[in-house]
């Protein structure tokens, strides 16, 4: 089986390591496969270690779409044929006869590569798969299904869901639409694909260590694009409210976070700017971030990041809003959730970060159980077993190794 990873120049940039960690697992069980970015983000790729990496471009210059996935088409099969070269598989070199023979699946990550990705399983006969990741994700698919037809028509569509809540939620959207616009139902092309991450046996020994108010205590603040000044106000605040009880504080925004211009004014009222840094690109430098105390997400806007799992099984305690589309987030296990109808209140979130702060039984259970649960349910070997499994749907059984 040949596979073609397409990711946007978004999902590239933060999603690195899951994108790695998923083509080394695909390659162990036999898959060949290529990752496609955009010209731009080539430099910040990682380097053809395991598998090849080629650039394709966005629309500049007035390309057509057909024209953009026919250069990626040539771009594909000079990398598959350097690999294979590499490799002395002439057996490979000659299955690479006419497009329709290039690859197996086309693999999309982030929403902005899906037209491009449609348009090359239709150049080479390939499944598409389409990655759900956020609630703008499910209403475009719900689109595509009113327009596509599920079946009727080629290419062969299977979206993929990272947990059971976004899986729920797309086969109401999609399903509703089927049914009103005459299409396939849903069932068959909607696959339960959870992410997975890198989870050790037991909590690294300086994360048993109690947290001391008085001395240096980290907190992260990851925001969605899609939530804004409302969502961060009361956790400024509440940030202040802990600032006065732990002298030590220090604060880490990402840099997403200047756009909204609340970050600054309110920060600087309550006197918390020179306790805040912000830190450019947080999701793919993620590696500081995994060394905070604490993750904070204010509302992470019904959009899977793969960085919430990575902080849980490095230990970091996670506060977050409740989101009804990412169920990694259960309160008293992995997390402590701030309700719906609680996310606008400073004290609920003062009071979330001190409790952890200050007892330190609760922050070590917390710990205990997040990675427990991350292991449990959200390992990268599970996320490749998955992701193979929604393949065969698309190609059937039976066709993972590629024969040299």
């Amino acid at each position: 089986m040949r596979a073609l990873i397409l990711a946007d120049e978004s999902f590239s940039g933060r999603e690195q390591g899951m994108l790695t960690r998923l083509e080394v697992g695909l390659v162990a069980e036999g898959v060949r496969v290529v990752r496609a970015v955009p010209a731009t983000a080539l430099d910040s790729a990682p380097g053809a270690v395991y598998s090849p990496v080629v650039g394709y471009d966005v629309g500049l210059m007035g390309l057509r779409r057909s024209s953009r996935a026919r250069a990626l088409v040539d771009r594909v099969q000079g990398a598959l044929e350097s690999s294979a070269g590499a490799q002395g598989s002439k057996a490979l070199q000659e299955s690479l006869v006419g497009e329709a023979a290039l690859v197996d699946v086309v693999h999309c990550f982030g929403d902005a590569a899906w037209p491009l990705g449609i348009e090359l399983g239709l150049q080479t006969g390939a499944g598409v798969v389409l990655e759900v990741t956020s609630a703008r994700a499910v209403a475009r698919a719900a689109e595509l299904a009113a327009h596509h037809g599920w079946g009727s028509e080629p290419p062969a569509v299977v979206l993929f869901a990272p947990d059971l809540a976004m899986a729920r939620a797309l086969e109401e959207a999609v399903g509703r639409v089927s049914v009103s616009s005459g299409g396939k139902t849903a069932g068959g092309r909607i696959a339960l694909s959870p992410w997975g991450v890198h989870a050790p046996g037991t909590l690294p020994a300086h994360r048993r260590v109690p947290l001391d108010p008085a001395a240096p205590i980290s907190i992260a603040v990851l925001l969605s694009d899609e939530r804004g000044d409302h969502a961060l106000t009361p956790v400024i605040t509440a940030l202040s409210e802990v600032a006065r009880r732990c002298p030590e504080l220090l604060v880490f925004f990402d840099a997403g976070c200047q756009r909204h211009a609340q970050v600054w004014r309110r920060s600087s009222e309550l006197g918390l700017l020179p306790r805040i840094s912000m830190v450019g690109d947080m999701e793919s430098h993620r590696e500081p971030v995994l060394h905070v105390d604490l993750l904070l997400q204010p509302g992470a806007g019904a959009e899977h990041r793969s960085l919430t799992l990575d902080a849980m099984a490095a230990g970091a305690l996670v506060v977050a809003a409740a989101d009804p589309l990412v169920d990694c987030l259960i309160g008293g296990t992995t997390a402590t959730v701030i309700t719906e109808d609680r996310r606008a209140d400073t004290a609920s979130w003062a009071e979330a970060i001190m409790s952890l702060i200050a007892e330190p039984d609760r922050a070590l259970r917390q710990r205990e159980t997040a990675l427990a649960w991350v292991r449990d349910h959200r390992s990268g070997a599970g996320h490749v077993a998955a992701v193979l499994k929604g393949y065969e749907q698309l190609v059937g059984p039976g066709a993972r190794a590629e024969k040299d």
